[in-house]
């Protein structure tokens, strides 16, 4: 982690976060085929988490970087940044859907829910009313969104750590709170559990522990496998706790032993850093994004029907996950690609690892 030359220009590079990007997408896109053949799991779910801390983990420490350098945010500058790199993808696939959904399905009545999409609060749509056909997914994305808004904001103030510590604490408590007094799932508990301004924050105070304190310096492989341990019991649900608790631990766990632990495999060149993790991983946003319509069009063209045996689960996530990286590496390198260029332009703390 730290300042590595790239064409001569010193930019922040994160080791390994690549790895952790690949694999929560693909993950996501596991637990996504799985109910084709009648299967659930929550580790997509999970997953999901993790992206969120990574998140806010990056956004704070490239901000923390940027307040150090310059004295100030670029507020102005940080928003057209979030805006190159998430709309042009974002309703690219949102005018895809609605395409097929017109073609296909005829299913007029999902359109009264397109609004929800189109003002970044599809995560509200999921919780209140139906959700637009192969747009589940979104809520996540709204979240970012919603998160984008009003996060730089927090680094205005005097003591920016303070107000982040003192959001993540009010937000948690008024979750669990909301919880507790209402009893079991409610579209109350349903708006902020589907809002995991949390666990972004959690990343966020992440961050800053490790720009002002030099956590990782303190961090030993006895700290690197209690986090190991700590990913493992997380994703098997054996550790009894509050969901909530256990899947905020799972993510900043990932955190801490895949971003710190660097050479985790070797001293010369960490196995996590090869080079196919970093090609899913710049990637891994438009595998997020596309995969759920690429998943519906192979199921009913080749899969319609099948028994849910092991070895048709299996071809299929193959498959459809192979389907999934061409359709995102063609848009990375002939869609999102003129975007990207004119999101680095407005970069004040140039980074290779900047989703």
């Amino acid at each position: 982690m730290g300042l590595k030359n790239n064409n001569g220009i010193k930019v922040l590079y994160l080791p390994t976060l690549n790895f952790v990007r690949a694999t929560a997408a693909l993950l996501v896109l596991l637990a996504h085929s799985l109910p084709y053949f009648n299967f659930h799991s929550d580790i997509g779910a999970k997953s999901v988490t993790v992206f969120f801390t990574l998140s806010g983990f990056l956004i704070t420490y490239l901000l923390l970087i940027e307040k150090e350098k310059t004295k100030s945010i670029n507020i102005k500058k940080f928003y057209i940044r979030r805006i190159l790199r998430i709309w042009p993808i974002y309703f690219l696939y949102l005018f895809l859907t609605v395409l097929y959904v017109l073609i296909n399905e005829n299913d007029f009545d999902a359109y009264n829910n397109l609004w929800y999409y189109v003002t970044f609060i599809p995560n509200y749509a999921l919780t209140i009313t139906e959700t637009f056909p192969y747009l589940g997914h979104y809520w996540s994305l709204g979240v970012e969104e919603q998160f984008y808004i009003f996060w730089p904001l927090l680094f205005l103030t005097k003591n920016h750590f303070k107000t982040i510590f003192i959001f993540f604490i009010t937000y948690f408590s008024l979750k669990i709170g909301v919880n507790l007094v209402i009893g079991g799932w409610s579209w109350q508990f349903g708006l902020l559990n589907l809002t995991k301004f949390d666990a972004m924050a959690l990343g966020g105070i992440g961050a800053i522990i490790l720009r002002n304190y030099n956590f990782h310096k303190l961090l030993n492989k006895y700290i690197y496998g209690g986090a190991l341990l700590l990913i493992l019991l997380s994703f098997l649900d054996l550790l009894p706790i509050y969901s909530i608790f256990r899947s905020n631990i799972l993510a900043v766990s990932c955190v801490i032993f895949f971003l710190f632990n660097i050479n985790v495999f070797g001293k010369d060149e960490s196995i996590l850093e090869h080079k196919v993790f970093i090609f899913l991983g710049k990637i891994s946003f438009g595998l997020y994004v596309y995969h759920p319509l690429i998943q519906t069009i192979l199921y009913k063209y080749c899969y319609h029907g099948s028994d849910a045996t092991i070895l048709n689960m299996l071809s299929f996530f193959i498959f459809s996950t192979l389907l999934s990286i061409l359709v995102s590496w063609l848009s990375f390198n002939f869609y999102e690609s003129p975007f990207l260029k004119l999101k680095h332009k407005q970069a004040v703390i140039n980074s290779t690892n900047e989703k």
